[in-house]
């Protein structure tokens, strides 16, 4: 056999290889060993809900484990998760194998990367696919006070939230009045503070019909109470209305119980 057709055969089959193992069902399962040697949390349709309903922060990565840009991503987005354990959950689904949750989320082109704060997705993460700018971008997130919720999906999610959240409701997303509940949020870090300006939204917080803006309501969640404020649309009074209703309406310490409306501020 000639030389040159010897070189063009180990070329060609060497070609062959490579492809095959990109699309087999060999290679997904490779790429999902490797993310699972990281820090990386796989999510399913089975605990998606679970996961970003229980921690404040997660951001999920919808990938392909055929897309190039997916598999760029793969590394840098590990080595992020790594730098951000114990501030953020950085997860990811396989966008190839979990169909039901691609279509929920509009996963549009691969990788998507969507952020959630309390459940809800509030923001699609669109910026370099490298480790410094993903822990840079996720770092200014968190450090939010208030996070902008438009749709009533968006409502429906956070009402399946694991914590005690605050949604304002109001005329304009920015301005004095977002600036006060931006400001009383930072008095409550273990609540996640939300705003709106869509009637609809207000409407699946049990919100009057004919609402007047500024509102703003809590709920609570151990008892998933809702508190409506009437306060004057300050700090100060916001603050104190989300340190008392931020507890069960009735709290045990040691053999005593007490209403929380029975707690007075000093």
């Amino acid at each position: 056999m000639p030389r040159a057709t010897k070189v063009f055969l180990i070329l060609y089959t060497t070609v062959l290889l490579i492809t095959v193992y990109w699309f087999s069902p060999f290679y997904l399962l490779n790429f999902d060993q490797v993310e699972e040697s990281r820090d990386g949390v796989v999510l399913s349709e089975k605990n998606f809900s679970h996961v970003v309903a229980k921690n404040r922060h997660v951001m999920v990565d919808f990938y392909a484990p055929w897309s190039y840009y997916s598999q760029q991503l793969a590394p840098e987005y590990a080595l992020a998760a790594r730098e951000l354990k114990g501030k953020v959950v950085l997860a990811k689904v396989n966008a190839y194998e979990e169909k039901v949750l691609k279509i929920k989320y509009r996963a549009q082109g691969h990788p998507n990367i969507f952020f959630f704060v309390g459940g809800v997705k509030v923001d699609s993460y669109t910026n370099a696919r490298k480790r410094d700018a993903i822990v840079k971008w996720t770092k200014t997130k968190i450090s939010q006070g208030v996070y902008t919720i438009k749709s009533i999906e968006q409502a429906e999610q956070l009402l399946m939230a694991q914590f005690t959240v605050v949604l304002a409701f109001m005329d304009s997303l920015k301005g004095p009045d977002s600036e006060e509940v931006a400001a009383a949020s930072k008095l409550h870090t273990d609540v996640i503070f939300y705003q709106a300006i869509s009637a609809d939204v207000a409407k699946a917080f049990q919100f009057e019909q004919e609402i007047e803006s500024p509102a703003l309501i809590l709920r609570e969640k151990e008892s998933q109470h809702l508190s409506h404020f009437s306060g004057p649309f300050i700090k100060y009074a916001i603050a104190d209305f989300v340190s008392v209703n931020k507890l069960p309406p009735e709290s045990v310490i040691g053999r005593e119980i007490f209403r929380k409306t029975d707690l007075k501020l000093v």
